[in-house]
């Protein structure tokens, strides 16, 4: 029996009955603890992505066989999503195999007794795959009717369609390359020596597309040299949004284990500092392995508790990059399980905290400086809100700067046709069907 399907199962399994929240650590745990293949790894990724994406549609599919599909296990229940998913999308894999597979999981993980009921429902499944694969093409991400609504708002019916559909699709992996260290073209070629595809990504030289999961990535000696980073592409965006000068001090708030940190002092070419805040002790210490792995000296990473930065670095930024905590929702491609657990009152929790952590990182920024607030999500309380509510307060301080593409972008016609304005003037919108990229809100004041 293939490891990944036991452990797809286990995975499904502890996610649907809200024993984990995050996939990625999930998957961590498992490669640390078994061997699995590049191979192994992208298909437990891709099944238990594509179950979560598309579980009402793969029950509707199930339950059209079963009298009380009310009363079926989770664990079979899950089992079954596995198998029609495989059928459906996997077909390079013998269907027999498929079956098979699925029903040996089911008798290991003790539910023996259901084990004719999985391998007959799956049976049936097969003889009519074909319609079902036709069926399929007009699928997509299915979506709560509260946040349904809330893109609705932004885009038109035609757009949001689009949208759902492009949420289904694997997300690409975007790689950053630290030509600190190395040159775009160097790192391509040395990539592709290895076996891995890899993809330049038109007007943005430092930004490659690779086919290669995550876990093979940070193998490579190249990674481990410091030559690039996984960073999704609309992050990439909106660091170029800052645009933080060699010499500058700036200000990093919600940095994270430093994806737009390391972007930051890339453009800064090492010179001027980076002071970067979290209050996340973990990620503060994968930031500070990530610097001395690409070689900055200029970033000084600190843990720090919330509240109002220590008065001694008030108006001393002259840029300030707001990375504010947030749902999540813009990474639906790739975390489809945050759409599980987050709610409109969590999404309301998190404008408040997002509308402190502006007003008091605006502390920060210095007379004629630039404060940057991205979130890589969009919702209506997250984004307009969060906008109003700090310009209600701090109006007559910071003026909020009218971002245009064709100007933080300039000579750049491949962004022309893809982006829009945001929903508020001068913002930046960026919806994930338009880079097969995250969802990101950005929007910039200057402190008058």
């Amino acid at each position: 029996m293939d490891n990944f399907r036991f452990d797809a199962l286990s995975t499904l399994d502890r996610l649907f009955t809200r024993k984990i929240l995050f996939l990625d650590r999930e998957y961590n745990f498992i490669f640390k603890k078994k061997k699995y293949s590049s191979s192994d790894r992208a298909r437990l990724v891709g099944v238990v992505r594509g179950v979560v994406k598309l579980y009402p549609w793969l029950d509707q599919i199930a339950d059209s066989y079963l009298s009380r599909a009310d009363k079926l296990p989770h664990l079979v229940r899950n089992a079954l999503r596995i198998g029609i998913f495989e059928l459906i999308f996997y077909t390079r894999t013998p269907d027999f195999v498929v079956v098979n597979e699925i029903v040996e999981v089911v008798k290991k993980k003790g539910m023996t007794g259901f084990a004719p009921l999985v391998n007959a429902i799956l049976r049936q499944i097969n003889e009519k795959k074909e319609s079902y694969q036709e069926e399929a093409k007009s699928w997509f991400f299915p979506l709560p009717a509260w946040l349904e609504e809330d893109w609705h708002s932004w885009l038109k019916q035609e757009e949001l369609i689009n949208l759902k559909q492009a949420l289904l699709l694997p997300p690409p992996t975007y790689l950053r390359v630290n030509t600190y260290k190395i040159d775009p073209q160097c790192l391509f070629k040395s990539l592709t020596q290895r076996g891995i595809v890899v993809e330049s990504v038109s007007d943005f030289p430092q930004t490659l597309k690779v086919e290669a999961d995550y876990t093979s990535l940070i193998q490579t000696p190249e990674y481990k040299q410091g030559y690039f980073y996984p960073q999704d592409f609309s992050s990439q965006l909106a660091v170029e949004v800052v645009k933080p000068l060699p010499g500058e001090t700036v200000f990093d708030i919600g940095c994270g284990a430093g994806g737009k940190t390391t972007a930051l002092a890339q453009k800064m070419i090492n010179q001027g500092r980076i002071w970067a805040w979290d209050t996340n002790s973990q990620k503060i210490n994968t930031l500070y392995q990530n610097v001395k792995r690409m070689g900055f000296s200029i970033i000084q990473a600190q843990v720090v508790s919330s509240g109002p930065p220590p008065s001694n670095f008030w108006r001393k930024g002259d840029r300030v990059l707001v990375d504010a905590p947030c749902s999540g929702l813009g990474t639906l491609a790739k975390n489809p399980e945050i759409v599980l657990k987050v709610t409109p009152q969590k999404i309301a929790d998190f404008s408040q905290l997002q509308k402190r952590l502006l007003l008091e990182s605006s502390l920060l920024v210095k007379s004629g400086g630039l404060m940057i607030y991205c979130v890589c999500t969009v919702t209506e309380r997250e984004t307009v809100e969060v906008v109003a509510d700090f310009e209600k307060e701090k109006g007559s301080d910071f003026q909020r700067i009218n971002l245009r593409w064709r100007e933080v972008f300039p000579e750049k016609p491949f962004l022309d046709s893809r982006i829009e304005e945001g929903k508020i003037k001068g913002t930046f919108t960026i919806w994930p069907h338009f880079f097969s990229s995250d969802g990101f809100f950005i929007v910039a004041w200057r402190r008058k």
